[in-house]
């Protein structure tokens, strides 16, 4: 099966992320896999990162440019290709496909997205059941739901121990879009605990990069805890995965969030997790039963959440290494993602 892969950017994000991990395991599974980027806004060291077995076409348009040589060329590329199947992962990219070369499936990413061109699909698919509910609610689409996947193998997992960490290593991944992903909640949070006479020793580490950060640094300076706080920017997986089992806690403060990969990251690595109850990330911890859960947007809760998490950290950790573990494992490694879509192309040439 020929599998063309559609993106206007490449850039440090889960859905790129996960797409290199989406291609590598559809070569694995004996498929041809191409992948198109339209626009030239990409980080190149993400980029080389792509398998060496995909065919990669880089059409080089400039964002948002309307010249007709891009679209002529775009098509010119997908004709060449000539996939079996087109899975597009931004949904304008269908408004510039000319005639129809092969079925369309559009993967929706996030709760909210706007959607455009449906009709041009021939099958939807959401990450999560929050996204398929959001998708049906506001759109009358009906979407089938692929879960995200990791690589559960590449991450390292955390070593069993009894000791109540001090200080404690909390570890935060996600683009730097405090109103998106909450991080500005969470340094709120490490000022509250901060402000109690027996105040824990909590240390933060932010991975990830974002037009967010400087205003984090600034507000993290002004609630005097700076000192507590890393911004250490984009890591490759290949660098921060073997690491993210030496962290004691990963929190995902989300005031939105589509599903939650960087969740499933620190439940592949055998951590804690503290989550907010956005309805997508609750799916990936079971409903809660795998994570301490806490209310969005509100940093009290995270704060009360890290305090718990303190409070019963042997039991935390012993949960996280037997049936949190095992449940990410069984629901998402990034070899089910990459069959089930495989088995999905296969029912667009029926």
């Amino acid at each position: 099966m020929r599998v063309t892969h559609v993106i206007f950017n490449f850039c440090t994000g889960g859905t790129e992320t996960m797409l290199i991990d989406i291609m590598r395991s559809q070569l694995s599974l004996g498929a041809s896999v191409s992948l198109v980027i339209i626009n030239n806004n990409n980080e190149q060291a993400l980029v080389d990162t792509i398998p060496p077995g995909v065919k990669l076409v880089m059409i080089g348009r400039p964002e948002g440019s309307k010249n007709p040589w891009y679209i002529l060329k775009y098509n010119m590329a997908l004709r060449r290709l000539r996939p079996d199947v087109i899975h597009i992962h931004t949904v304008k990219a269908a408004g510039m496909i000319l005639g129809r070369p092969a079925p369309l499936g559009l993967t929706v990413h996030c709760c909210g997205a706007r959607l455009s061109y449906l009709d041009r699909y021939s099958r939807v698919w959401a990450i999560s059941q929050a996204v398929c509910d959001d998708v049906m609610g506001r759109y009358s689409c009906d979407s089938a739901i692929v879960y995200n996947g990791i690589d559960t193998s590449s991450v390292s997992v955390a070593a069993s121990h009894d000791e109540r960490p001090n200080p404690l290593k909390i570890v935060q991944i996600g683009r730097l879009e405090p109103q998106i992903k909450g991080q500005d909640l969470l340094l709120q949070a490490l000022a509250l605990l901060n402000e109690k006479d027996d105040a824990p020793k909590v240390e933060v580490t932010f991975i990830g990069a974002g037009g967010g950060r400087e205003a984090l640094e600034t507000l993290a300076t002004s609630l005097g805890i700076a000192d507590k706080v890393k911004f250490v920017g984009n890591q490759p997986r290949a660098q921060f995965y073997p690491l993210l089992g030496s962290y004691d806690l990963l929190i995902q403060p989300s005031r939105s969030e589509g599903f939650g990969l960087t969740v499933a990251e620190g439940m592949a690595a055998g951590i804690p997790v503290a989550c907010s109850d956005n309805p997508g990330i609750l799916e990936v911890v079971g409903g809660g039963r795998y994570a301490t859960v806490f209310e969005a947007s509100s940093a009290q809760a995270i704060a009360d959440a890290i305090s718990d998490v303190i409070a019963h950290y042997p039991e935390k950790l012993r949960l996280a290494r037997t049936e949190a573990l095992d449940w990410v494992r069984k629901h998402y490694g990034i070899a089910s993602t990459a069959s089930r879509y495989l088995e999905q192309y296969r029912q667009l040439q029926r």
